[in-house]
């Protein structure tokens, strides 16, 4: 029986289109994204025992912990399209963010996933919320950060090459962009829209006392109710540039560099360059068993 081939060339050109499909191929919780069903509920300490809350592991609600990239590899709207698809019975929902930011438009699907989702979302900042993670938090009913956490703003930024013209489209593209994400502040922060754009171009940063005052927080956690501990973070992004000392220090990996590409697929594309390489034959197709996972992911992506 002949085994089926694919075209080589129309592989790689649907992995550099849509790499949010290959990514996905990464278990989720590798890639920062976790469903905590049962969560323990932490029992608060009171100095009188009568004053103690009777709070069982039943009461506490679902948790959905997003704890990495947003986009770029790491967390898509589809993961958490999924997550909220697993809490469907869930009237409330805590949402657990530890996360640098990542790509404006996998977050805009994020938030507006969260926000239809009928859920009351409470949000706690466990490390970092930066950027569009930051922007994410926002859509939350009540918002708490870590005693030790730090959240960040920015005007949208971009990488671009190419002639003056595309240059300028580009830069025209991130003009629009800055205004929709300042919308999300507005109103939680009881400023005009102005007021926050000014914010965002002077990339603006709090720590947890900073952002109970300026209102992007509602109140600061009990140390008891975050990690001790957070999963180092990586990224070589506008954060880690001009982030604060000690927040690059505590939360983001030494050397940090962002992630490679899911090396299955590539891995088995250049084994088999290799071997038809070395039998002189010509290499534009592969066995269509090493694309089926592929497949699969970008069948889950469809409408």
């Amino acid at each position: 029986m002949t085994t089926p081939l694919v075209d080589v060339e129309q592989l790689l050109s649907d992995r550099a289109r849509r790499p949010e499909a290959f990514a996905s191929l990464r278990p989720r919780e590798e890639r920062g994204l976790r469903v905590v069903t049962e969560p323990v509920a932490a029992l608060a300490q009171h100095d009188d025992e009568d004053d103690a809350p009777s709070v069982g592991a039943s009461d506490a609600p679902p948790e959905i912990w997003l704890y990495g990239s947003i986009g770029a590899f790491g967390i898509y709207a589809q993961d958490v399209r999924w997550a909220l698809d697993q809490l469907s019975d869930a009237k409330r929902i805590k949402l657990r963010i530890h996360s640098l930011g990542g790509s404006v438009f996998e977050g805009a699907a994020i938030y507006t996933l969260f926000q239809q989702s009928g859920k009351v979302l409470d949000v706690q900042i466990d490390g970092v919320a930066f950027s569009d993670a930051c922007n994410i938090a926002m859509v939350g009913h009540s918002i708490a950060i870590s005693p030790r956490g730090f959240m960040m703003i920015h005007r949208a930024w971009d990488c671009a090459c190419g002639n003056g013209d595309q240059m300028r489209k580009v830069a025209g593209l991130l003009d629009k962009i800055d205004p929709s994400i300042a919308a999300l502040y507005e109103k939680r922060l009881g400023v005009n829209r102005a007021a926050v754009l000014a914010m965002m171009a002077e990339e603006t940063w709090w720590n947890a006392e900073e952002a109970v005052a300026a209102g992007v927080a509602d109140r600061i956690l009990e140390a008891s109710a975050v990690p001790e501990t957070l999963p180092p973070l990586d990224d070589v992004g506008e954060a880690v540039n001009h982030a604060p000392r000690e927040v690059v220090e505590r939360f983001v990996r030494s050397g940090a560099r962002a992630p490679e590409p899911p090396r299955s697929l590539a891995a088995e594309v250049a084994a088999h360059l290799r071997s038809q390489a070395a039998a002189q034959a010509p290499p534009s197709r592969i066995p269509i068993d090493t694309v089926r996972a592929v497949e699969a992911a970008l069948g889950r992506l469809q409408p």
